[in-house]
């Protein structure tokens, strides 16, 4: 029966379905591609705000430890001052001038708003660097221990508004006579953070914004009920701070920072808290989104968009290409040409598993034991070398027992007999190939169940090069055994 022909062209789609097959990838293309950029901008920006954020937190946070440090130093620099000393012995208050005291450390700008307290000992006020102190005592409202005095920097609220104090004991020969109490504003770090292209601004909590009398505080700004700490708030911030909604500001946020979408802001937040643990002040930070540095991500956008393009131009190429070769009619003769090597191929592979198999037999039939190894350890065995070590059962038996048939030399002394491993630090076999035209004998046990009996072998090495056009090393090792030739030898002499 004629065989019937196979027309290629019945399975080929029309030009017209290869169109719509390529816009439909196109189309699939373009949307896993926006896809993804949109995932890699928004992890990118996520990142860059996390980034901006961290580094806006970790510079406020050394401001304020810097701060609480400096304070620290300038209590105790300004408290040795021998006046002060007289005039705490001796309690006049007269001859003590605080505003010349400060003015000594105001030449620097960090210290500008420095102002001081003398307390005595009964916990009154003995002098005030910014008013001048009647005749009626007054009595500082202050939670300082003055049965066990000791050193303390807080944040305080009082009328005039919130301020950082060192509290500094006074002893003078040994004996207490009050404490030196410091104030700074906190208006420093808002400046350091301007200084690095950020706005800022202060809020006190609401309990403690009750305690301030507005027409009296330091900056006379408030925020609904919420007293602003720093005065030098500028006027495009307070613009900024009116066009965010005040809940957003004023309550407790999930994370450390926010993105206002409204006025392309990055807002941080960082939190003082009191003694009992409680948020005292809280510093947002504004950064303008724009100033952000996007030009890692810009990169990133171009490489995606190149990327894009080549892909739809490669899916393009790849449809049309399948296209044309589908349009070839030779393919019918390439398919029965492949064929015919295919069975080209099996008929050689048959032939060389034939070989291979005949050499394993002609392997196997050697009265000697031998093994093949490439230069590292022991690749395959015939019959006879596993009938001499039969108590490991199966090769695989021996080789996880040694990795090397040297590791079952026994020690002799005797001219040319191998026993190590190593000869003058050279790998055995290699050692063997090296000095061919000597004479090597080894002893190697024999041991089962009942026997125990060293036999006297010797070896012959010799290595395959056609291996090492492959990069691999093929030994073949033979160990004859003339155990039984000695002892013929020993009963004939």
């Amino acid at each position: 029966m004629k065989e019937k022909s196979f027309d290629i062209n019945n399975f080929i789609p029309s030009k017209t379905l290869f169109s719509i097959l390529i816009l439909v990838l196109l189309a699939i293309t373009g949307y896993i591609s926006q896809y993804i950029y949109d995932n890699q901008t928004k992890e990118f920006t996520e990142k860059l705000y996390q980034k901006e954020n961290d580094k806006i937190i970790t510079s406020i946070k050394d401001m304020y430890n810097q701060k609480l440090n400096n304070i620290s130093l300038v209590s105790s620099a300004l408290s040795e001052n021998d006046i002060l000393k007289n005039s705490m012995i001796n309690y006049n208050p007269d001859i003590l001038n605080l505003e010349r005291l400060i003015d000594s450390i105001k030449t620097k700008k960090d210290y500008v708003d420095t102002q001081v307290e003398i307390i005595d000992s009964k916990g009154y006020s003995f002098k005030r660097s910014w008013e001048t102190i009647t005749d009626e005592k007054v009595k500082v409202k202050k939670e300082l221990d003055f049965l066990y005095p000791k050193m303390n920097t807080k944040i305080e609220t009082n009328q005039y508004g919130t301020t950082l104090v060192n509290n500094l004991p006074l002893y003078y020969d040994n004996a207490f006579y009050g404490y030196f109490s410091t104030f700074w504003q906190l208006d420093d770090m808002v400046s350091l953070l301007q200084k690095d292209g950020y706005k800022a601004i202060s809020i006190l909590n609401k309990d403690d914004s009750n305690l301030v009398v507005q027409n009296v505080s330091f900056s006379k700004r408030f925020i609904d009920d919420r007293y602003i700490v720093n005065s030098n708030v500028d006027s495009y911030l307070m613009r900024l701070v009116s066009q965010i909604k005040k809940e957003l500001i004023l309550n407790n946020w999930e994370n450390d920072y926010y993105i206002d979408i409204g006025s392309d802001h990055l807002i941080s937040k960082y939190e003082i808290y009191d003694d009992n643990k409680n948020v005292k002040v809280t510093f947002f930070i504004f950064k303008n989104l724009v100033e952000l540095n996007y030009t890692e991500l810009e990169n990133i956008q171009k490489i995606h968009i190149v990327l894009t393009v080549f892909t739809m131009i490669f899916i393009v190429f790849f449809i049309n290409y399948i296209y044309v070769l589908s349009k070839v009619s030779k393919l019918d003769k390439i398919n029965r040409r492949l064929l015919v090597t295919n069975e080209d191929l099996n008929s050689k592979t048959d032939e060389m598993d034939y070989k291979d198999k005949k050499l394993e037999n002609l392997f196997n039939m050697q009265p000697n034991l031998m093994f093949m190894h490439n230069g590292k350890e022991i690749t395959q065995a015939n019959k006879r070398f596993m009938g001499f070590f039969n108590r490991f059962e199966t090769f695989d038996g021996f080789r996880q027992n040694h990795h090397c048939v040297c590791e079952l030399f026994e020690p002799c002394d005797a001219p040319n007999y191998i026993s190590e491993q190593y000869i003058e630090g050279t790998y055995w076999i290699d050692y063997i190939l090296q000095n061919p035209k000597r004479f090597y004998k080894v002893i190697i046990p024999y041991k089962d169940s009942k026997i125990d009996s060293p036999h006297h072998f010797i070896i012959k090495v010799n290595e395959m090069n056609y291996a090492k056009l492959v990069h691999e090393r093929l030994i073949v090792i033979a160990l004859v055994d003339v155990t039984q030739d000695l002892v013929n030898y020993k009963n004939l002499c």
